[in-house]
C-alpha cells in the first residue's frame, strides 16, 4: 500500500533471499549449525534488508514525483543512499563483533547470521534492487 504498486514491494523484498545467502553462508563458515538463536538474528536481518530495499525505492520515487526520469532516479537514488545504508550496516556489524567473537554456542550464531547476511545483501541490495527497479518499473 505504501508503494501503490504490486511491483515495487516485490522488488523491495527481492532483498531478503540475498540476505539468507549470505546469513547461511556465514553459518557455514564458521561451523554454527543453524539454530534457534540464528533464526531469530535471520529475522532480524530480514528487517534491516527490507527497510535498506524500502530506503532506495522511495527516494526513487520521490525523485520521480518531482518529475526526474526513472532511470535517473534510481540512479541518484543508489548513489545518494548508498552511503547511510553503508554505514548502517557497519555499525551494526561493529556492534555484533564482542558479542559474536565470544565463541558462544548461543549468541555467536546469532551474530554471524546477522553479519553475513548484511555483508552479502548490503553489496547485492545497491546492485540489485535498482536493477529490478529499473525492469520492472514504467516509465511513465
Amino acid at each position: 500500500l505504501q508503494f501503490r504498486s504490486f511491483v515495487q514491494p516485490l522488488v523491495v523484498f527481492s532483498a531478503i533471499p540475498l540476505a539468507v545467502v549470505g546469513s547461511l553462508g556465514a553459518l557455514l563458515l564458521t561451523g554454527y549449525s543453524f539454530s534457534f538463536m540464528a533464526f531469530v538474528g535471520l529475522a532480524a536481518l530480514m528487517g534491516i534488508v527490507v527497510n535498506n530495499s524500502i530506503i532506495l525505492v522511495d527516494f526513487a520515487n520521490g525523485r520521480r514525483a518531482e518529475g526526474v526520469a526513472l532511470v535517473d532516479a534510481i540512479e541518484e537514488a543508489a548513489v545518494v543512499r548508498f552511503v547511510p545504508i553503508l554505514l548502517t550496516t557497519m555499525t551494526t556489524i561493529g556492534g555484533l563483533l564482542p558479542l559474536t567473537l565470544t565463541g558462544s554456542d548461543l549468541w555467536s550464531p546469532l551474530g554471524w547470521a546477522l553479519i553475513g547476511g548484511l555483508a552479502s545483501s548490503t553489496v547485492l541490495t545497491l546492485v540489485v534492487v535498482p536493477s529490478l527497479m529499473r525492469v520492472f518499473t514504467r516509465a511513465s
